[in-house]
């Protein structure tokens, strides 16, 4: 006992007179006697922890150019993106590289613990009541030890702080749901945490933006209202089924929001009491609301056309108000102002990236998965499977809708040139191999658009190897012992892909490669614009190559088609008014 306490007292006072120290030997130097006085700690292990932690400091000696007995804490703590570096572009194992910067942080805590180079740990106290807050071991607190790591005081950390973050965090391939939730996370906490930790961020704005929610859900309106909504939207469903197109879940649950928000005006705006819907099917209420969503609530024209269109859409086949006469509603739509051309100009104008860089996309991502060393087979299953998901998109120019819904042997399939049917284009090198073999099997499209229009046609064939690689090898593996949806691509929790989940993840892919979201619409129209470009004065065949009309080409892409439009209605109106 008598030995422990003198051996105690020397370690006071030895931290004593190193606490000003800045040799990193020294911190290792208490780390060592504190792990000798940890009974749960066996000599064996303390040796192997020792030894992990006097690697990591020849590591960063290493890094900075120095050694290790040179090594300070303060360059140790101020020059951690460069010891980073130095780690990414070692040739160390995996997981050495991922147990180093671990193993650093570890010694860093240390001697932070033992009262080494206070100055150099003193942007960690001011950040400690935020980290307290916002937790540990998630998006927010990934922003806060980024700003430490950028050596930003609380009080200077701002909004511009925030977007640096989520751009770094982008460009390391993170989703664009993580950034925004990350970012919201952060937002709530501080604001929910109290004027003691907001006082610390006074460049920081975390004042609510979002507008209250008005819907009113499905499962709380009246059980008369509920089911009459239900009841219309299944019939809708059903109408749906009859045609070419069926109504996918997606489309349902997005028609019923609309309900919902339609109701939900009514009862939490005017105050109405809501049984049923035909008190709100009247010019005036719906004016109201459209226009209270336009000005209020700040949506575009095309937001609350769409959501109207929706709404009347699945009126009109229901039984109970297929005889109503609802024309009125284009009045309300041609009282919405329209969005000045110059602003629509502008808002293309941010959102637009050149074809080309869209185009070298599917190629970088070639070569980044040729270059990887022992990756795991899922993780090479899924880059496969979005290296031909851009693949589709940007080269093939394949429609949205066909790639998310896309099914292997209807849509996508292996097999010998139809005879009958639509006129069938076949390229000059397939007609070579069928002059080889006439049964030569072909990879190919089918497709039927909203319209009733067959497309259908042979697949790239540049784009040929990618596909039966993926489809023989990759999409079994991804799928494994799960049900599979049949389509040719798949989200990461192995079903279809939705609208919004296409978007989102096209999203985040495009802007992993040219620090831009691009939207699977937008790429169709840089495609066109560059086309148009290099090839005037054919868009018929820029329309047989997008799927889509002819009149839809001029209408989308040509300013003069417009203006001779709307030359011709204003003409028709003045004629009848």
């Amino acid at each position: 006992m008598t030995v422990l306490m003198e051996n105690a007292h020397a370690f006071e006072e030895r931290t004593q007179l190193t606490a000003c120290d800045e040799s990193m030997q020294a911190v290792l130097t208490a780390i060592r006697y504190d792990l000798s006085l940890d009974p749960a700690r066996t000599e064996k292990q303390s040796k192997k922890r020792m030894e992990g932690l006097a690697t990591v400091v020849n590591h960063m000696a290493k890094s900075l150019g120095t050694t290790p007995e040179q090594l300070t804490v303060s360059e140790a703590v101020e020059n951690e993106s460069t010891f980073l570096d130095y780690v990414a572009q070692s040739s160390l194992s995996a997981a050495s590289k991922e147990q180093l910067p671990v193993n650093r942080n570890a010694v860093l805590r240390y001697a932070r613990k033992f009262g080494f180079s206070p100055t150099s740990f003193s942007i960690f106290e001011e950040w400690e009541p935020i980290l307290a807050v916002v937790g540990a071991g998630n998006g927010a607190s990934a922003i806060a030890n980024d700003a430490i790591r950028r050596k930003r005081h609380p009080v200077d950390f701002s909004e511009a702080d925030l977007s640096i973050w989520a751009d770094a965090s982008l460009d390391a391939g993170r989703s664009y749901c993580y950034v925004r939730q990350a970012q919201s996370a952060f937002l709530t906490a501080i604001r929910n945490a109290g004027s003691h930790v907001q006082s610390r961020l006074p460049q920081l704005d975390v004042a609510v933006r979002k507008l209250p929610g008005y819907r009113l859900r499905i499962k709380d309106m009246p059980e008369s209202l509920r089911a009459e909504i239900t009841a219309m939207v299944e019939a809708a469903r059903a109408q749906a089924t009859l045609s070419t197109v069926s109504m996918s879940p997606e489309t349902k649950h997005e028609i019923i929001g609309h309900f919902e928000g339609f109701c939900g005006y009514a009862v939490r705006v005017p105050g109405m009491n809501v049984e049923d819907l035909d008190p709100l099917l009247n010019e005036p209420f719906v004016k109201q609301f459209a226009f209270w969503l336009h000005n209020d609530r700040q949506l575009k024209r095309t937001s609350v056309v769409g959501s109207l269109s929706r709404i009347f859409s699945v009126l009109k086949v229901c039984p109970e108000f297929k005889d109503r006469d609802f024309s009125w509603i284009y009045n309300i739509y041609r009282k919405l102002r329209k969005e000045p051309e110059s602003a629509l100009k502008e808002r293309r104008r941010q959102h637009y990236i050149a074809y080309q860089e869209l185009a070298a996309i599917p190629g970088r991502m070639r070569s980044e998965r040729m270059a990887l060393r022992n990756p795991s087979p899922i993780s090479l299953g899924f880059r496969i499977m979005d290296e031909l998901l851009l693949t589709f998109l940007i080269l093939a120019q394949y429609p949205p809708r066909f790639v998310r819904g896309a099914v292997i042997g209807r849509n996508i399939f292996k097999g010998p040139i139809p005879t009958s049917g639509p006129p069938f284009k076949i390229p000059t090198w397939a007609q070579e191999l069928l002059r080889k073999d006439p049964g030569t099997r072909f990879w190919q499209f089918c497709y039927e658009s909203k319209e009733g229009q067959l497309v259908r046609g042979l697949v790239l064939r540049q784009v040929i190897p990618l596909l039966e690689l993926y489809v023989n090898h990759s999409r079994p593996l991804l799928i494994g012992a799960g049900n599979d949806p049949g389509t040719v691509f798949i989200h990461r929790s192995r079903g279809p892909l939705s609208s919004f989940r296409l978007g989102q993840h096209v999203g985040n892919l495009t802007r992993r490669y040219t620090k831009m979201r691009v939207t699977p619409t937008a790429i169709r129209s840089s495609f066109a614009y560059y086309w148009r470009e290099m090839h005037p004065d054919t868009d018929a065949a820029l329309a047989a190559i997008q799927w889509v009309q002819y009149p839809t080409i001029k209408m989308r892409y040509d300013e003069e088609s417009r203006q001779q439009r709307r030359a011709r209605v204003n003409r028709r109106k003045n004629r009848y008014s």
